[in-house]
């Protein structure tokens, strides 16, 4: 049978075991705080149901609620309108009239604002809901919300319009095209994210394909993330998906030039065009956007 230990020697078995409990307290606690540190949190800068909103005509007040600060002018909002949809409750829905584009005839045609951000980061993400009407006429094609960035002092249409912005900023809205416009955007359609970049090749923006349809009378979903690159070299991040599938992934991306170019504002841009007559729709066209939203991570 064992001997019994001696008082001094369970005295110095207990502390050793306390010392080694510490120790595994002390590492896990460190490994806890450098996890706390280090983790990246996603705040949420713009979160849009709409449901708030009463059916009717699109206000300004009600749309800056919703999204942020915006036009205040009710002519800003002549084409929208609150409806009610089974599954989606309100949603905001544009109309785009037959024999219209961008800028003909006087109006809006459309949507075309932007929506400056609470505050100017370096990453984010925009992502909604997307319904074209049934029988919807992709004609050339037109643009539909991304975000963007300017620098300071800088109006946010000047990378939009066949401006090029050079340092002062950046776009990315996104597109649909029809094969009208492209061979490739056929048979019906192709989604793109149409960039606005220093590097661009032409006048207007460059077309970032996505090889996905948009589907008439159905509702998909959209989300494109942009990542600042680092001044000098190409390192940003332009990636987006539909329906959760990811279309795009462009880790070497050069949006800006510039530091003090960031990412500042939604482009909420719904409209026929392109500037002639090639872009107009043979018939009366509904695009429906809900559950919008921007986040940031850092």
């Amino acid at each position: 049978m064992p001997r019994p230990l001696a008082p001094s020697a369970r005295r110095a078995l207990a502390l050793l075991a306390f010392g080694a409990a510490a120790l595994t307290l002390g590492t896990v606690s460190t490994q806890a705080a450098i996890a706390a540190t280090t983790t990246p949190v996603t705040s949420t800068m713009v979160s849009a149901t709409f449901d708030a909103l009463a059916n009717g005509p699109v206000t300004p007040d009600g749309f800056n609620q919703q999204l942020g600060t915006t036009s205040r002018a009710t002519s800003s909002y002549e084409d929208m309108s609150v409806i009610t949809v089974a599954g989606h409750g309100q949603v905001v829905r544009t109309k785009l009239d037959a024999g219209s584009y961008h800028t003909y005839p006087a109006g809006n045609n459309g949507a075309a604002m932007f929506v400056t951000l609470k505050s100017v980061v370096n990453n984010a993400c925009l992502s909604y809901d997307i319904r074209f009407d049934s029988s919807f006429d992709w004609s050339m094609g037109g643009k539909l919300p991304g975000l963007e960035g300017v620098a300071p002092g800088v109006s946010p249409s000047v990378p939009t319009g066949g401006n090029f912005a050079g340092s002062q900023g950046w776009s990315g809205r996104l597109m649909w095209l029809g094969p009208k416009a492209y061979s490739w955007a056929g048979p019906v359609d192709q989604a793109v994210t149409y960039m606005y970049n220093p590097s661009q090749a032409g006048t207007y923006g460059d077309n970032v394909r996505w090889n996905k349809a948009f589907v008439a009378g159905q509702w998909q979903n959209v989300k494109v993330c942009y990542t600042m690159n680092t001044v000098g070299v190409a390192n940003g991040k332009l990636q987006a998906w539909m329906d959760g599938v990811q279309v795009v992934n462009n880790t070497a991306y050069k949006f800006r030039t510039a530091s003090n170019v960031g990412i500042s504002h939604i482009a909420w841009h719904l409209f026929r065009g392109g500037s002639n007559a090639n872009w107009e729709g043979s018939r009366t066209g509904y695009v429906d956007i809900d559950n919008v939203k921007v986040t940031t991570v850092g």
